[in-house]
């Protein structure tokens, strides 16, 4: 708003926000890529069993839009139920306590929804540490580490979010505009899905 008073265009990268104006939004379709993760969860446990949700941050944009896209993709799979939600606070270890505490208090758990590649990992570290390799993790974002983990069948999946491409992309779009083009309002990147079979195409970016 600050940047409305002052005449200054701003493009958004990443993440949409609640208040001022802005040019346009450009980043990955974080929505369709929960979807991925989510379908990726889904085929690992062949549409069957408890699963936990692992969450980032409450009350952000990703973290709606992912928790609605799992929602949207459980209910097509009836026989899939979403037990408990774990709060993340970013730390590495307070996530792998809580999944263990998860783990036991569900001893039926199967699979694992991480909002990002960061608390994935923690909880397939859980997971190992507990003698379950039985239960399935997907993450979100594409990391060096969680591609690593997908190509040893650490992780089942994950989904490539492309921050260097959203600020490459950002850049391009600022330049468009101070030539005078019209921009859309959203310029949406792709977020292809990450698993054991194509896991080789890509590359970690972060």
């Amino acid at each position: 708003k600050s940047l409305n008073r002052a005449g200054i265009p701003v493009i958004i990268l990443n993440r949409e926000v609640a208040g001022g104006d802005y040019v346009c939004y450009t980043g990955v379709d974080t929505y369709k890529g929960a979807v991925g993760a989510a379908e990726i969860l889904m085929e690992s446990l062949r549409g069957k069993g408890e699963i936990a949700e692992l969450h980032q941050i409450l009350g952000t944009a990703p973290q709606i839009l992912r928790t609605k896209a799992l929602n949207e993709v459980a209910k097509r799979h009836p026989d899939v139920k979403i037990v408990t939600r774990l709060l993340n606070e970013q730390d590495r270890s307070k996530t792998i306590s809580r999944t263990q505490e998860a783990l036991t208090r569900y001893p039926h758990l199967k699979g694992i929804y991480a909002h990002g590649d960061i608390e994935a990992m923690a909880a397939v570290m859980a997971c190992e540490q507990a003698g379950r390799k039985d239960v399935k993790v997907v993450g979100m974002g594409g990391s060096e580490e969680a591609i690593k983990a997908i190509r040893a069948g650490r992780l089942a999946g994950s989904t490539y979010q492309q921050p260097y491409e959203e600020g490459r992309l950002g850049v391009k779009c600022a330049l468009r505009h101070l030539k005078g083009e019209k921009l859309e309002k959203q310029i949406l990147l792709d977020c292809p899905k990450i698993t054991k079979d194509n896991a080789a195409e890509f590359k970690g970016q972060y």
